[in-house]
């Protein structure tokens, strides 16, 4: 087993290092500063539906561009022949250690510790904590879409925290916990930085070569309170205040957390080599959009006559309704488009077969209030009662990235399906 060369690679998802300038002004931000300083940009897809973390994340550990890996829906597999930057590593004898890698499938043999991201259909290693994690982290992220935590939810947390958080930590998360209750932002930042003690601990147990960490919090923050930010550019667009008050910057509060994940990393500058990189960034939008899902996904369809085997819930609006056959799928695809409000606007959108199943989106973008529902025996029915609010829309995608390597030896801007081979060269 190869010891010699260790790396720790930060999946810093989508932050833009351009619009947090401002805030860099606080010396206590000194590890963000430092990266500032030394970042290489990336580049991306140039059509903006393509613009997705589950796309561009993977360019970024298979090393291929989205043409190439066909993967453009979160849980879509790879062509086998190709490999993760994971499998790359681990067939030349090094330790490999992943939590969360957004959209990663696991084709290894023996990972030193796998935990997938929340959304994905993919098994974790075989340890006894990293399952429970994997169960805690999907339920957790689909809870909070839907505004609550049930008493799984606390049991799963409370066994873990117990286990992995180190008792120095203790204040900041109960502080973290506490605030989550008013400013539910906080729940993402709480989760990002669990995962990270998670990661602390793996490390020092394991001692991998290559270990990866998929941050998203701060994508979360960005796409929904970018107007709260000081470096908003478009100061005509405000969230409202039954939103979030004006004085609140929940971009302020995760970069604060942060610089403290950053120090903890730096520390180990000795013995490894840190690496970040964000994938693609975010950019404020040019209007409001707003964000819902559905309460009951199994009960909706049913209540409107679709026969389906399964429905698996992805993130916060999209979701795969499994059939029996593809014949099924496609009968129900005019069925499913069909469902609109008394106006004619259509509910979901982007609708796609893969083999048997269907592939929506809760498309409808306006907020909800009287609008109603046709069903197919002509009655009325309230789309409000049905979906849960998630949050607005304040950023949109951007195909510029950034990169962080010490002591970097890149002086150009790079792809992002690059870095796997930037990395690769490195062991």
């Amino acid at each position: 087993m190869k010891d010699n060369k260790k790396i720790i690679f930060i999946s810093l998802n989508e932050l833009n290092f351009e619009l947090i300038e401002n805030y860099l002004k606080d010396k206590r931000l000194k590890n963000f500063k430092k990266i500032k300083e030394s970042l290489i940009l990336t580049t991306s897809e140039k059509n903006y539906n393509l613009l997705e973390p589950w796309i561009q994340w993977v360019s970024v550990y298979y090393g291929k561009s989205a043409k190439d890996h066909g993967v453009f829906r979160l849980g879509e597999k790879t062509n086998k022949k190709f490999k993760s930057i994971f499998k790359t590593l681990e067939e030349k004898n090094y330790k490999v250690g992943v939590i969360s890698s957004m959209n990663i499938q696991n084709d290894l043999k023996n990972p030193s510790y796998f935990i997938p991201d929340p959304w994905s259909d993919t098994k974790p290693d075989n340890n006894f904590w990293s399952k429970l994690i994997n169960i805690f982290t999907s339920i957790l992220v689909k809870d909070n879409a839907r505004k609550k935590l049930n008493i799984k939810s606390y049991f799963y947390l409370i066994l873990c925290f117990c286990k992995f958080v180190r008792f120095e930590r203790y204040y900041l998360f109960f502080k973290i916990f506490f605030k989550s209750r008013k400013k539910k932002w906080f729940k993402a930042i709480f989760l990002d930085l669990f995962l990270h003690e998670f990661h602390m601990n793996r490390i020092k147990k394991k001692q991998v070569n290559f270990s990866n960490i998929f941050f998203n919090s701060i994508a979360h923050i960005q796409h929904h309170y970018f107007f709260n930010s000081k470096n908003t550019s478009n100061k005509n667009l405000k969230n409202p205040k039954w939103y979030i008050k004006k004085i609140d910057d929940p971009l302020k509060d995760a970069l604060e957390i942060f610089e403290i994940v950053l120090n903890d990393y730096f520390k180990k500058s000795k013995e490894y080599k840190i690496i970040l990189a964000t994938g693609l960034s975010q950019v404020p939008y040019d209007t409001v959009k707003y964000y819902y899902r559905l309460k009951n996904h199994k009960s909706f369809f049913k209540n409107f006559g679709v026969d389906f085997e399964n429905i698996l819930e992805l993130m916060s609006r999209d979701f795969f309704i499994k059939f029996k056959t593809k014949k099924d799928a496609i009968n129900n695809l005019k069925l499913i488009k069909n469902i609109k409000t008394s106006k004619g606007e259509k509910i979901f959108s982007d609708l796609q077969v893969k083999g048997k199943d269907l592939f929506v989106t809760f498309g409808f973008s306006k907020e909800i209030k009287n609008q109603n529902l046709i069903n197919k025996l002509n009655q009325n029915v309230k789309l409000s009662d049905f979906v849960d609010f998630v949050a607005l829309k304040n950023g949109m995608h951007h195909a510029k990235g950034y990169l962080y390597i010490d002591d970097n030896h890149i002086k150009k801007h790079i792809n992002v399906k690059d870095i796997k081979r930037e990395i690769v060269s490195l062991f």
